[in-house]
Protein backbone atom coordinates (compact mmCIF):
# COMPACT_ATOMS: atom_id res chain seq x y z
CA UNK A 1 0.00 0.00 0.00
CA UNK A 2 1.39 3.12 -0.81
CA UNK A 3 -0.85 5.72 1.11
CA UNK A 4 -3.67 6.42 -2.15
CA UNK A 5 -7.03 6.28 -0.87
CA UNK A 6 -9.51 5.19 -3.91
CA UNK A 7 -12.42 6.83 -3.93
CA UNK A 8 -15.58 5.29 -5.02
CA UNK A 9 -17.53 6.97 -7.42
CA UNK A 10 -21.33 7.91 -6.52
CA UNK A 11 -24.67 7.56 -8.87
CA UNK A 12 -26.07 10.96 -8.63
CA UNK A 13 -30.22 11.09 -8.52
CA UNK A 14 -30.19 12.11 -12.29
CA UNK A 15 -28.12 9.08 -13.48
CA UNK A 16 -30.05 6.67 -11.51
CA UNK A 17 -33.51 7.85 -12.47
CA UNK A 18 -32.07 7.73 -16.65
CA UNK A 19 -30.95 4.26 -15.09
CA UNK A 20 -34.04 2.88 -13.72
CA UNK A 21 -35.84 4.67 -17.31
CA UNK A 22 -33.41 2.11 -19.28
CA UNK A 23 -33.92 -0.82 -17.34
CA UNK A 24 -35.13 -3.92 -18.96
CA UNK A 25 -35.85 -6.08 -15.37
CA UNK A 26 -39.84 -6.03 -14.87
CA UNK A 27 -41.27 -3.42 -12.17
CA UNK A 28 -43.81 -5.84 -10.90
CA UNK A 29 -44.08 -9.95 -10.83
CA UNK A 30 -45.94 -11.66 -13.54
CA UNK A 31 -48.64 -12.92 -10.66
CA UNK A 32 -48.53 -13.05 -7.05
CA UNK A 33 -48.22 -15.34 -4.66
CA UNK A 34 -50.88 -16.08 -1.46
CA UNK A 35 -48.71 -15.13 1.86
CA UNK A 36 -45.97 -13.60 0.23
CA UNK A 37 -44.83 -10.10 -0.26
CA UNK A 38 -42.13 -9.37 -3.13
CA UNK A 39 -39.52 -6.77 -2.62
CA UNK A 40 -37.42 -6.95 -5.87
CA UNK A 41 -36.19 -8.81 -8.76
CA UNK A 42 -32.82 -10.12 -8.27
CA UNK A 43 -32.20 -11.64 -11.27
CA UNK A 44 -33.27 -12.59 -14.63
CA UNK A 45 -31.82 -15.43 -17.23
CA UNK A 46 -32.84 -17.76 -20.06
CA UNK A 47 -35.17 -19.86 -18.07
CA UNK A 48 -37.30 -17.21 -16.19
CA UNK A 49 -36.64 -14.53 -13.34
CA UNK A 50 -35.95 -14.35 -9.40
CA UNK A 51 -37.51 -12.33 -7.10
CA UNK A 52 -36.93 -11.89 -3.24
CA UNK A 53 -39.68 -12.43 -1.59
CA UNK A 54 -40.92 -12.34 2.17
CA UNK A 55 -42.88 -14.77 4.06
CA UNK A 56 -45.81 -13.34 5.45
CA UNK A 57 -46.66 -15.42 8.59
CA UNK A 58 -42.51 -15.87 8.98
CA UNK A 59 -41.14 -12.86 7.38
CA UNK A 60 -38.50 -15.17 6.03
CA UNK A 61 -36.85 -13.90 3.55
CA UNK A 62 -37.13 -16.12 0.28
CA UNK A 63 -36.33 -16.70 -3.61
CA UNK A 64 -39.04 -17.38 -5.99
CA UNK A 65 -38.78 -18.09 -9.93
CA UNK A 66 -40.75 -17.89 -12.23
CA UNK A 67 -40.14 -19.71 -15.50
CA UNK A 68 -40.77 -17.66 -18.70
CA UNK A 69 -41.72 -21.07 -20.37
CA UNK A 70 -44.32 -23.79 -19.49
CA UNK A 71 -42.11 -26.58 -19.21
CA UNK A 72 -42.12 -26.55 -15.38
CA UNK A 73 -43.82 -24.87 -12.34
CA UNK A 74 -44.84 -21.68 -12.46
CA UNK A 75 -43.57 -20.74 -9.41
Amino acid sequence: MNGDVEQTLRQDSLGAARAREKSVLQASPPRQIPGYEFERILGEGAYGTVWLAKAKNTGKKVAIKFFHHRRGLDW
